[in-house]
């Protein structure tokens, strides 16, 4: 995805997620410790819309594991996957502080592999600076830490 980005848009790091599978209980995947990704092959999975990060992430895992869970509910709104999975409905793999905040009473097991996406803030880049951050931009070169990647030439009109 990143290499989608137009020119002059960069893009730094600021964390990970930690995705995890959850479910409503009584779910066999409940007295798993880990669940091994292959295992998701063929079972009903709620799931992020394709295009999504975390569905590019959960996806990716899943092919190298050839799994292919039977999609069964697409959304990007996280109350919409959470409420889906606390009544019952499937599972889901969700980042893991929206299982932890949910009201409802569902568990969630780390996939092995795990997945770990990054989350990236993208910004303007200010030219000839390194900086990815609105103007005004301080003075002198960013600290590492918040150089930002800008790994496309500008565009030529």
């Amino acid at each position: 995805m990143l290499d989608q980005l137009p020119a002059g848009v960069g893009w730094l790091v600021i964390d990970t997620d930690d995705l995890r599978l959850a479910g409503a209980p009584g779910h066999a995947f409940e007295a798993f410790e880990s669940v091994p990704a292959r295992e998701l092959d063929g079972h009903d999975l709620i799931s992020f819309r394709e295009g999504a990060g975390l569905r590019a992430a959960a996806d990716k895992v899943l092919r190298a594991a050839d799994a292919t869970p039977n999609i069964i509910v697409e959304s990007n709104e996280m109350p919409v996957l959470v409420g889906l999975v606390g009544h019952g409905l499937g599972l889901a793999i969700l980042p893991v502080a929206f299982i932890e905040q949910s009201r409802y009473p569902i568990w969630s097991r780390p996939l092995d592999p795990p997945i770990r996406p990054s989350l990236i803030n993208c910004r303007r880049v200010v030219a000839d600076t390194g900086w990815c951050v609105p103007t005004p931009v301080p003075p002198g070169p960013p600290p590492r830490s918040q150089r930002c990647h800008d790994t496309r030439a500008p565009r030529r009109e």
